[in-house]
C-alpha cells in the first residue's frame, strides 16, 4: 500500500492511492516547484510488473 501523507496547509491529510496487489516497490517522490507532487513506483501482479505514475 502507497500512503501519502501531504501538508501544504499544516493539515496532516492520509491519502491512499495505490493498495491493490503489490504495490510500492523502488518508489521515488518529486516535489515539482508548482508544488505538485509525483511519485513512480512498480506495481507486481504475479508474473507480471507495471511501473505505474502519480501526480497530486
Amino acid at each position: 500500500m502507497l500512503v501519502l501523507l501531504p501538508n501544504r496547509t499544516g493539515i496532516q491529510v492520509c491519502e491512499r492511492f495505490d493498495s491493490t496487489g503489490d504495490v510500492g516497490r523502488y518508489s521515488s517522490l518529486a516535489v515539482h516547484s508548482d508544488g505538485s507532487i509525483h511519485i513512480s513506483y512498480y506495481y507486481v501482479n504475479g508474473a507480471n510488473e507495471w511501473l505505474k505514475y502519480a501526480r497530486f
